[in-house]
């Protein structure tokens, strides 16, 4: 396991959420947060266990899905605030930015 600043970078919960995404359209194929990124915080989010989170800018959501993988595999209660200046999915303007909770 890779450290840094003693914070254990976590790769599963991206690596639980990747394959479940839609591959199509595009925006999908890859989460904006890099791969190390999102294995950091999720190393910050699993060392503090933080019962609640506030995420500023959604894009298409696909980090919020990874945060909120990471947040239930602690298995503790939390609250999690999501916001966005737009309501529209800036890459599919005809999306609202929650269509992605909507996959089955």
């Amino acid at each position: 396991m890779i450290k840094i600043n003693k914070t254990p970078l976590d790769f599963e919960p991206r690596n639980n959420i990747i394959p479940t995404l839609p591959a199509s359209p595009p925006l999908f194929e890859q989460v904006e947060m890099s791969e190390f990124e999102s294995a950091f915080l999720c190393g910050l989010i699993k060392k503090y266990e933080p019962k609640k989170i506030l995420e500023v800018g959604i894009a298409e959501g696909g980090t919020t899905a990874i945060i909120l993988n990471c947040l239930e595999s602690i298995g503790q209660e939390y609250k999690m605030y999501s916001v966005d200046v737009s309501e529209k999915c800036y890459t599919m303007a005809e999306k609202n930015r929650d269509f992605w909770l909507k996959i089955p």
